[in-house]
């Protein structure tokens, strides 16, 4: 990097936008017309996973340090007040409740059925479950969970910290396997062990 060298950024959950589909992109588009770069959970060159984006400043020469700083905090606050207006929506229009109850049961069913979850899915599921207690949904299908113990769990799923937790190596097939388990038994749905 030259001039200030500095990369300043945001990690944003969209879950609503990204349901959505053309208001996310538009906001993309909207960042990437500012300067910004969109890129995905893990940085450069990685896809969104659980509809996180990190966002952050490309350039950094002809400008200052705060001036970056400023471009990615405002776009931040943008796009998160737009997240909560999409948010709102699912109390406004019944349509879009709906497909969010018909999705929601139908991730929970399969949370509660799976013997393997990869990584990706898991954070979806979670993205999922995170935007219907946000906006009441959750409640409504008799479902509750605490957003703490979901952001924990949303780490606790994350191949490092399952072997972490299991206390030896696992390969791909072993750790989704276990990420499937710990999810039925983090959300209540059995003893966490494979039917």
């Amino acid at each position: 990097n030259t001039g200030s060298g500095m990369r300043a950024s945001i990690m944003l959950h969209l879950p609503a936008l990204a349901r959505a589909k053309a208001p996310l992109q538009r906001s993309l588009q909207a960042a990437r017309a500012a300067g910004l770069a969109v890129r995905g959970v893990h940085g450069e060159g990685s896809r969104a996973i659980g509809h996180l984006y990190q966002i952050s400043n490309q350039r950094t020469l002809g400008s200052s340090s705060s001036e970056q700083l400023l471009a990615v905090s405002n776009y931040g606050h943008e796009v998160a007040s737009y997240e909560q207006s999409i948010r709102q929506q699912y109390s406004d229009d019944t349509r879009a409740r709906v497909a969010l109850t018909v999705d929601l049961k139908q991730a929970l069913k399969q949370i509660k059925e799976v013997q393997q979850m990869t990584t990706r899915q898991s954070l979806t599921f979670l993205s999922l479950i995170n935007l219907g207690i946000n906006t009441g949904v959750c409640q409504e299908i008799g479902f509750s969970m605490n957003p703490h113990r979901l952001l924990q769990l949303s780490f606790a799923v994350q191949p490092g910290h399952l072997q972490m937790a299991a206390a030896i190596s696992m390969n791909a097939d072993q750790r989704d396997t276990a990420r499937a388990g710990r999810m039925r038994l983090e959300l209540g749905f059995s003893d966490g062990r494979s039917a």
